[in-house]
């Protein structure tokens, strides 16, 4: 009698898992990036490298899910989806130039980007993860069909960034 832990079905579904788990923890490992990135100390910059970040987490998810990535595209796409969240872009933004202000607005600029940069990289990269799970690809991606999602990860990722750190 098989075994039905190894009917093909099952393989196929351990390994949507498997890729599904990689992919979160590459998420998470961006999103501590991205949160060490809010600390620079630069306007402005932070926000750059956070861009950077975001791409290159792109751009690995998509050799998990086989996506073809190019830049443009993985450009275009991560794009449309920060402009989707527009409070949070312009907060991001706006909490960044505070570092112009000596003494507590540069403390609370760090705070802010710091947290900020660390919840929406968690959005960007779960979205692109769900959205590569249903088949789609960088072409097809469509920031309005994801923005429900988008918010309800962004709110998962401050909930995340919360969360005290502790030994694996």
């Amino acid at each position: 009698m098989p075994d039905p832990a190894s009917s093909p079905s099952s393989l196929t579904r351990i390994a949507r898992q498997g890729r599904r788990h990689r992919a979160e923890a590459l998420v998470k490992d961006h999103v501590i990036v991205s949160m060490g990135v809010g600390l620079l100390p630069l306007p402005t910059v932070d926000l750059i490298v956070l861009t950077a970040v975001q791409l290159r987490m792109l751009r690995r998810i998509c050799q998990l899910y086989d996506v073809r990535f190019r830049d443009n595209l993985g450009k275009s796409a991560l794009s449309a989806f920060i402009s989707a969240l527009l409070p949070v872009q312009s907060t991001l933004y706006l909490a960044s130039l505070l570092r112009l202000l000596p003494g507590s607005g540069q403390l609370a600029s760090a705070s802010a980007v710091s947290l900020l940069a660390g919840a929406l990289t968690h959005a960007s990269g779960m979205v692109f993860i769900v959205h590569f799970e249903r088949g789609g690809t960088l072409l097809d991606f469509s920031a309005r069909r994801m923005l429900a999602l988008g918010w309800r990860e962004f709110r998962a990722g401050l909930r995340l960034a919360h969360q005290p750190r502790t030994a694996d």
